[in-house]
């Protein structure tokens, strides 16, 4: 992982499980408040629940096509 996003992850581990304030967490992190406030601001805009993480899903979204792209005529192993 990135140097960013490692320091993304902190963040939002410290605003969920710690009793600090942003602008602790800002200081402790070493960035500006206003990036530790968009992070808090954007926290909820994703939920990993979404996103299914299957092999198919992802290997068609990095462009490599679906299962159905590579199918193989199952009868032509019959043979062997």
């Amino acid at each position: 992982m990135s140097v960013m996003s490692n320091l993304m992850i902190e963040i939002e581990e410290l605003i969920s499980n710690s009793d600090m304030s942003l602008e602790e967490i800002s200081t402790q992190v070493g960035l500006p408040l206003e990036d530790v406030v968009y992070v808090y601001n954007h926290m909820s805009e994703y939920d990993s629940d979404d996103m299914d993480g299957d092999a198919q899903t992802a290997l068609a979204s990095a462009g490599w096509g679906t299962d159905e792209d590579y199918v193989i005529d199952n009868d032509y192993f019959d043979d062997y």
